[in-house]
């Protein structure tokens, strides 16, 4: 099984200031590292602080693929695939459980920094829906094939349909951010 890292942020109270993202690097059903940084609530900077999170830290560079919790941190921070996987070198999977809704594209047109975001958004791929052997998931992944998403992610679903990188990445931000694990990724 291959060394992945999962990503999410962690609870922000206000939408301002930086909100906490958390990595959790896993072989199996190992856990071998953590790694933390924080991003701009509402900015631009969540490409840049998970290609340093996997490029410059001495956990981040044995990760063989990241898996993030959609695209989207801290409000309408957006990830952009392609130029994480240009600068990192390490194929991504976002997953889902639902695709975006009109909603999020109306927050998205909303945010101080929309034509950035929008621009994003449209060089992301989409989510496409993965059926797997705990149900479907919608995934959207640079640098990887299909076929290769399904086997990651279908490794990782040892406890529920979300991966277990991204599930404890989001328990450890929720406390992080709250002082306590809270709700579903």
């Amino acid at each position: 099984m291959i060394r992945v890292l999962g990503v999410d942020d962690g609870y922000f109270p206000e939408r301002r200031g930086r909100a906490p993202l958390l990595g959790i690097l896993m072989r199996g059903t190992l856990v071998e590292g953590v790694l933390y940084r924080e991003i701009q609530i509402d900015g631009t900077d969540v490409t840049e602080k998970l290609v340093d999170m996997v490029a410059r830290s001495k956990y981040g560079g044995q990760a063989k693929a990241v898996m993030t919790s959609g695209t989207v941190f801290a409000g309408t921070n957006v990830l952009d695939m392609n130029a994480f996987f240009e600068e990192a070198g390490v194929p991504v999977i976002a997953v889902m459980r639902r695709p975006p809704s009109s909603s999020f594209l109306r927050a998205m047109e909303r945010s101080p920094n929309a034509d950035f975001i929008l621009s994003v958004i449209k060089r992301n791929p989409s989510p496409v829906p993965l059926k797997t052997k705990r149900g479907v998931l919608y995934v959207s992944f640079v640098g990887i094939g299909a076929s290769d998403v399904k086997r990651v992610v279908e490794d990782y679903q040892i406890y529920s349909l979300l991966p277990e990188p991204v599930r404890l990445a989001h328990l450890v931000a929720s406390a992080v951010g709250m002082g306590e694990s809270r709700g579903r990724p």
